[in-house]
């Protein structure tokens, strides 16, 4: 495994992911994560603030936070894709209910990081949702 985890290192090179989280520990250990795996990182603290950010800046993937202050990750998702279909958005969520890819397909999601992060869960989300 710990080789295995070394090519995991740069796989997301040259990506530029936003990540829209309100809980700073999250934050903190989503970034980690993506920036290991070499992705540039940009973060927004709600879904207003993502909106704005989506607006003014393309992004590789979007990493959504379903609940947010301000706006939650399904308004913004929602807003979102009424302008660009196009980018992946994956939510991250410990909420069970959002678990379910149909609910989150009929928002516009592209797929799920469960929460807490599991390493390689979460590259394997962002590999497939990339096309790296």
């Amino acid at each position: 495994p710990v080789a295995d985890r070394q090519m995991k290192v740069g796989s997301l090179q040259g990506k530029h992911i936003l990540l829209v989280e309100d809980t700073p520990f999250n934050v903190r250990i989503a970034t980690r994560f993506l920036e290991k795996w070499g992705a540039k990182v940009s973060v927004a603290e709600n879904g207003l603030i993502g909106l704005q950010k989506v607006e003014q800046h393309t992004y590789d993937l979007i990493l959504m936070d379903l609940q947010m202050p301000v706006m939650s990750g399904r308004e913004a998702t929602e807003r979102i894709r009424k302008f660009d279909r196009e980018t992946p958005i994956v939510a991250i969520s410990a909420s069970a209910p959002y678990q379910k890819m149909g609910t989150l397909q009929e928002l516009g999601m592209n797929d799920l990081v469960p929460k807490p992060f599991e390493p390689d869960k979460f590259l394997e989300v962002m590999v497939r949702n990339l096309s790296v």
